[in-house]
C-alpha cells in the first residue's frame, strides 16, 4: 500500500472515531480499530490539526466567542436582559458548530457540510451575526484572512473527498462554488 493511500486510510479512521456516527457516512466495520491503527491515527490526527492551527486564529478572533469553549465575555455581558441574550446566542452556536476540540468539529452536521457552511456564512456575510458585530468592530472576516480560511476550507474538503471517494464511503457533494 503506498504512503499516500495509507495515510487517506489513517485520516479516514480517524474521522470515523472522532465524529459521532451520524456525521460522517461510513460502513460499521471500518470503526474497529487494532492498537497499532489506533496510534497511527493519534499520530496523523495531530498532523490534521497541524493544518487547522495555522488558520484557527483567524476563527479565534471572529467566531470562538459563539462557536467554542473558550467564550470571552463583553464588558456588558452583566447587564440584566443582555446576559441573557448573549448566553443564548453562545448556546445556539455551539450547538451548530464547536471548535473547541480542533478538527474535526463537533456538529450535528456532516464535516462536508460543516466546511461548506462555513464558506458560505463567510462569503454572504451572515456570520459572525451582526448583532455581534456591533459591539466587535472588526470582526467580520476579509481580505486576505478570508482568501486564507476559504483556501483551508477547500483544501479540508478535497482531502476528505478524495479519501471518501478512494474508500468507496458514500458521502454527498457539496459545491463549494456556489
Amino acid at each position: 500500500m503506498s504512503r499516500n493511500i495509507f495515510l487517506m486510510f489513517i485520516i479516514y479512521l480517524l474521522l470515523v472515531t472522532q465524529v459521532s456516527d451520524s456525521a460522517v457516512p461510513h460502513n460499521a466495520d471500518t470503526a474497529i480499530l487494532t492498537d497499532s491503527a489506533k496510534t497511527e491515527q493519534d499520530s496523523l490526527f495531530v498532523q490534521i490539526n497541524q493544518s487547522f492551527r495555522k488558520i484557527k486564529p483567524i476563527l479565534e478572533y471572529s467566531c470562538y466567542d459563539c462557536h467554542s469553549a473558550d467564550t470571552k465575555k463583553p464588558w456588558y455581558f452583566n447587564i440584566p436582559g443582555i446576559s441573557s441574550f448573549i448566553k443564548s446566542h453562545i448556546k445556539e452556536g455551539r450547538k451548530h458548530l464547536d471548535f473547541t476540540d480542533g478538527f474535526p468539529f463537533k456538529s450535528d452536521k456532516t464535516q462536508l457540510a460543516i466546511l461548506h457552511d462555513i464558506k458560505e456564512e463567510i462569503k454572504n456575510r451572515d456570520m459572525p451575526l451582526f448583532s455581534y458585530r456591533i459591539m466587535h468592530w472588526g470582526r467580520l472576516i476579509e481580505f486576505e484572512q478570508k482568501d486564507s480560511l476559504f483556501f483551508w476550507l477547500e483544501n479540508t474538503e478535497t482531502v476528505l473527498e478524495t479519501f471518501y471517494e478512494l474508500y468507496n464511503i458514500p458521502y454527498k457533494k457539496v459545491d463549494l462554488e456556489q
